[in-house]
């Protein structure tokens, strides 16, 4: 999922809870509206390629998965909600799933959300939940730089790896048993020489396949 995907499902999604959770008429419905946007995310995922992830994967999924737990939160209370936790987690999550640009978009857009549904907020305790979603992100995008730089080291090592297995699978399957060969047919090389040539090409040719699968 792009970055430019992931951006659009978000401001889409908030536009869409916001338009349910600020209209009378759409207001009283948002319960059933969570839960129906909810089974079709568990379709969705049931259907995609990623059924093993509980997060969203796929453009259609973040919308899903992001109008449903602003339509919850915003219809229960807002900054008050019980289930106003469940924002932090899903944040802490989105280290792992989502890229830099959006997780930061994403830790601006809660509070702002919460803001423009609540009623009233008043007092220092509110005021100070809302401003510790931005001031989480300095450490939330820390950590995701790290998981990213983290997830890249590995893949490098086992890419190194799996270059130093090829290698010595060549030397030892291939090449040590094609020299002794080689030196078996140059003891007679004029009655060889045709097949020392065609061993000297199969050689060169199968060192070009490695080298061309190593860089």
């Amino acid at each position: 999922m792009r970055s430019s995907a992931q951006i659009a499902s978000l401001c889409a999604s908030f536009l869409f809870s916001y338009v349910v959770l600020t209209v009378a008429s759409l207001d009283r419905f948002a319960l059933q509206a969570v839960a129906f946007l909810f089974l079709i995310y568990v379709i969705v995922k049931a259907r995609s390629k990623h059924t093993t992830h509980l997060f969203p994967s796929l453009t259609i999924e973040f919308f899903l998965f992001c109008s449903s737990l602003f339509l919850l939160i915003g219809h229960t209370g807002g900054i008050h909600s019980l289930f106003l936790p469940v924002m932090f987690f899903v944040l802490f999550i989105s280290i792992f799933l989502l890229d830099t640009t959006v997780l930061f978009l994403f830790g601006l857009t809660i509070p702002v959300f919460l803001y423009a549904v609540s009623t009233a907020i008043v007092s220092m305790q509110e005021w100070s939940l809302l401003i510790s979603f931005p001031l989480m992100l300095p450490m939330l995008l820390f950590a995701h730089v790290s998981y990213r730089n983290h997830e890249r080291d590995t893949q490098e090592l086992s890419h190194a790896r799996t270059q130093e297995l090829s290698t010595m699978l060549y030397l030892s399957t291939f090449l040590k048993p094609k020299l002794e060969h080689l030196m078996n047919l140059c003891e007679y090389p004029e009655i060889n020489k045709e097949n020392i040539q065609k061993q000297i090409l199969l050689i060169l040719e199968e060192t070009q396949t490695l080298t061309d699968q190593n860089t």
